[in-house]
């Protein structure tokens, strides 16, 4: 499987690339709002939200050891930086106001492991990149089973991610809810994780759905027959292959 295509390839001049806090608050500004849990802890299944009113929206870039901020405009701020990690993808949380502050979700890779973290920016000022906690993090183990990427989604409301991993007993969805309170947003321990064993190790979401009756449905990577749909019914995984267009 490729590397996720959000990552940059070829080198971008970074003093141009850091702007000022000026600058990234009038890049949030341009941001508007667009249109989940372990089945053993009990944690509920995600739920449908409001997809809102498309709008411009800032992306998330990759360049080297930077995450980029880019506005609808094209122009682009550093908001975080790593030399101890691999960085594989960055995502923007959907779902936010106006106002609200921007978070990132990033998948990187040290050594053998894929880690979760992500970085939130408020009135212009970036966070640290955080961590996911241990419980809420991706398997230590996975690379030793399958050595691919568990590019994470999120749900078009914000309301949560998911991502697919594996061990020696087979493949998974694991899903992780998100929190938001006053001007801070992180994961909660809102999660889930469901035995999908039909589906082959190694296999990547590409994205989270709601049916038209709002049932969360989580389609994986590739064309015809060769994506599968997941969807959540009463707290239980409906695996299915899509079929050829």
């Amino acid at each position: 499987m490729q590397a996720p295509q959000s990552r940059a390839t070829g080198a971008l001049d970074r003093t141009l690339a850091l702007t000022c806090a000026l600058g990234l608050t009038a890049l949030l500004s341009a941001s508007c709002a667009v249109p989940s849990a372990d089945r053993a802890d009990g944690a509920r299944a995600p739920e449908s939200g409001d997809t809102g009113t498309a709008a411009p929206t800032p992306i998330a870039s990759i360049v080297g050891d930077d995450v980029l901020l880019v506005a609808p405009d094209g122009s682009r701020a550093v908001i975080a930086s790593t030399d101890e990690a691999e960085l594989l993808q960055a995502e923007v949380r959907p779902g936010r106001e106006p106002d609200d502050p921007v978070t990132v979700l990033a998948l990187t890779r040290v050594e053998e492991r894929y880690e979760l973290r992500y970085v939130t920016v408020a009135d212009g000022d970036p966070t640290d990149l955080y961590w996911f906690p241990s419980r809420l993090q991706v398997s230590p183990d996975l690379a030793q089973v399958a050595d691919v990427p568990p590019l994470p989604v999120w749900a078009p409301d914000g309301s949560g991610l998911a991502w697919l991993e594996w061990d020696h007993d087979g493949t998974r969805l694991r899903t992780v809810g998100w929190f938001d309170h006053d001007h801070g947003t992180n994961p909660s321990d809102d999660q889930a994780t469901y035995a999908v064993p039909d589906l082959p190790l190694g296999t990547q979401l590409a994205s989270w759905e709601f049916d038209e009756d709002g049932t969360p449905v989580l389609v994986t990577r590739g064309e015809g027959q060769d994506r599968w749909r997941i969807r959540i019914e009463d707290g239980e995984p409906v695996v299915a292959l899509e079929p050829a267009s």
